[in-house]
């Protein structure tokens, strides 16, 4: 036999042992087989069976919703691909089915060399299929995910031209050309402070993002949770709360214990432990609700902490806390402020949670936002801020509070409900949403607000306090603290050592509960000490000043009539200022002591200016009897031109904004040349330079 042929019968019989060794393995499988088929078909037939369903969906979800006349062009391929696919998913599976032994047949074991001989016969066929399959498979995927690109590009376009059409139509008036104009300097001082953000790219999530590293896909998870993170969360979010007074010394501590017969409310502690629900501290306009509830959060044995964690029972516990502003942006005195930063606090701890409680805008942000750069790693998603819905953000925290994936136990401190911007049933409905999400039973909300009687029909029945009833001793050793600390009174009592004991007593008594008026009374009669008045002088003053807050007010502003002119010109770029601009924060100028130097400051040096602005800061609080204050310079302990003028409290605003009190103050400058339009343009052009 030549060399040749031997070498050909050799492969032959090769060939035939691999056949006959396959055919045996595939009918000793198919034998013993509870369905009647091999694995590696059953695979096939699962995967296949699958794409087959998807692919029939899809086609329904065309033909009935995407099917329209304009889209025919850019569906047809996608149509086409579908179809396709179907036909061979279909053709694979009957194939497929013709492969599977039949358990009723009598002669099983030659039936079972018989199928396993045609699985060999048909797996070229197979084969080919699938593979065919898988190619149709990655172009759908393709397909789908351009398409889809299409039609948040086209959602965008549109929604963009219709700002632009809606800015084409804004009236040409001198209010807009004001506006305008304030814009163009605006955008002057966020550029010198380089705080504008770049322009967005455009990107897009490629197909590869299926089979990329478990690095690629961790970091890619976290650029999604900061660009979400940071889209929740803005400036002035803890604003309110940083701009809260610290307490007196030794006040406030009653809270963290059980209840005296002397004084009586909900234990607030053993609601702490073991309570649910909502508890709500009401007090009277004044009464130091606004610090009671920082003290809780703020209090330097985290007393607050050390008991929820007894309710939380080993879970994780997280504490988010809101403090509503109603003198402050549009965002500090909104329910969209209040959700934007409950979430933004409870999301950044678990950022896990993002996606349960965001799933849309988690898509979102993974699927349009993120691009491949030339070496496979991301680049983060835009950082302009999503325009956040009230309704999406209600539902976002539902899922919060209702969601299970994570065993969190959360407690929400919120202050000022009264101070939210809105009407009694917006207060009803988020008095409400607060109910509902407490009904988890994970989640329990301590609130303040007045005793209104929108939230007294809400929250009577829960646990609660009155504050105006508990603070008597608190304000005692206020009172004596601030006087005892003043030399001058202590030389007027070692005179008349009965008579100071008793004026301190009268004041207590006239405060009813209300810390604020004690706050200003006793400024009021240091102040008179400070002039060298005596006792008498002190008494005859007090009896002067009504117990009631707005008739106190009314008084103060009688002791200024000097200056009500200055001060009238103070208040009223404060309160334009807030007009024009709903949310300082945003690119916009606050009022600081720059905005109410009325004076030309033109050849000054800055030693001359600094000082000119401390001289403004002492009129602003000698002129106005308080009823404004000057906080430090932002990121720093000290004043200067920079700092921001506010109300000192809620109630303040309401007097001086009430229509007859600024019927007066707008009097004052009636016939003169001033306009705090033009105030706070020249402050912000100063700022500028």
């Amino acid at each position: 036999m030549d060399p040749f042929t031997a070498l050909s019968l050799a492969g032959n019989i090769i060939q035939f042992i691999d056949f006959g060794g396959r055919l045996l393995s595939n009918a000793r499988e198919l034998y013993k087989s509870s369905v009647g088929s091999l694995a590696v078909h059953d695979q096939i037939i699962l995967v296949t069976a699958d794409l087959d369903v998807l692919v029939k969906k899809l086609r329904e979800s065309m033909y009935s919703g995407l099917g329209s006349e304009g889209d025919d062009d850019r569906w047809k391929n996608l149509r086409e691909i579908c179809d396709e696919a179907a036909m061979v998913a279909e053709e694979l599976l009957e194939r497929l089915e013709t492969l599977k032994l039949n358990f009723d047949s009598k002669h099983r074991g030659w039936d079972t060399i018989k199928l396993a001989i045609r699985s060999l016969w048909n797996e070229k066929e197979i084969t080919n299929l699938s593979d065919r399959l898988a190619r149709l498979k990655g172009a759908l995927k393709t397909r789908v995910l351009l398409s889809l690109r299409l039609v948040l590009i086209t959602g965008i376009t549109v929604t963009v031209s219709q700002i632009l059409s809606r800015l084409e139509t804004m009236t040409q008036g001198a209010h807009d050309d004001h506006l305008q104009t304030r814009r163009a300097i605006l955008e002057q001082i966020c550029e010198r402070k380089k705080r504008l953000y770049d322009k967005s790219q455009e990107v897009t999530a490629s197909i590869e993002m299926l089979s990329v590293s478990g690095a690629v896909e961790q970091g890619l998870r976290d650029t999604v949770q900061r660009a979400i993170l940071q889209s929740l969360s803005y400036a002035e979010m803890t604003g309110r709360y940083e701009a809260v007074n610290e307490p007196h010394p030794e006040t406030f501590e009653w809270a963290f214990s059980a209840p005296t017969e002397e004084q009586s409310w909900s234990d607030f502690s053993g609601w702490l432990k073991s309570g649910n629900g909502v508890y709500w501290v009401s007090g009277k306009a004044g009464s130091g609700k606004s610090t009671f509830m920082k003290h809780l959060v703020d209090d330097s044995q985290n007393r607050l902490y050390h008991l929820l964690r007894v309710w939380a029972r080993g879970s994780p516990l997280c504490v988010a806390t809101f403090f509503f502003w109603n003198s402050g942006t549009r965002l500090q005195k909104s329910q969209l402020g209040l959700l934007r930063a409950l979430l933004c606090q409870v999301l950044s701890q678990h950022p896990e949670l993002i996606p349960t409680v965001f799933p849309k805008e988690w898509s979102t942000f993974y699927s349009n936002e993120v691009a491949e750069i030339p070496d496979g790693s991301r680049v983060s998603p835009s950082s302009s801020p999503l325009p956040w819905k009230l309704t999406q953000l209600k539902e976002a925290f539902r899922a919060l509070s209702s969601q299970t994936t994570t065993p969190l136990k959360i407690c929400f401190v919120i202050d000022g409900l009264d101070e939210f911007d809105g009407d009694d049933g917006d207060y009803e409905e988020m008095g409400q949403l607060f109910k509902e999400i407490t009904d988890s039973k994970q989640v329990k909300v301590c609130l303040s607000s007045r005793p209104w009687v929108v939230f007294e029909d809400l929250f009577d029945t829960d646990p609660n306090l009155k504050l105006q009833n508990l603070t008597y001793r608190d304000i005692e050793r206020y009172v004596h603290d601030k006087f005892y600390l003043n030399r001058a009174f202590l030389k007027l009592t070692t005179r008349e050592p009965a008579a100071g004991p008793a004026l301190l007593k009268e004041i207590v008594e006239k405060a009813e509960g209300v810390f604020l008026w004690v706050k200003l009374v006793v400024r009021s009669l240091l102040d008179g000490i400070r002039n060298r008045d005596d006792l008498d002088d002190l008494w005859e003053q007090l009896r002067r000043l009504p117990k009631d807050l707005n008739l106190l007010y009314k008084r103060l502003l009688e002791l200024i009539e000097p200056y009500q002119q200055w001060a009238s010109q103070a208040v009223q770029i404060l309160r334009c200022n807030r007009d024009l601009c709903s949310a300082p924060s945003d690119g916009s100028f606050g009022v600081n002591l720059l905005s109410i130097h009325i004076s030309s400051i033109e050849n000054m040096t800055r030693k001359e200016f600094q000082v000119k602005c401390e001289d403004t800061r002492v009129r602003l609080t000698a002129r106005c009897a308080g009823f404004l204050e000057v906080s430090n310079q932002p990121g720093t302990s000290a004043m200067g031109p920079g700092s921001a003028i506010q109300y000192f409290h809620r109630t303040a605003k309401d007097f001086l904004e009430s229509a007859e009190v600024w019927s007066k103050l707008l009097m004052e400058t009636e016939n003169t040349s001033f306009n705090p339009n033009v105030a706070l343009m020249r402050s912000q052009l100063l700022y500028i330079k």
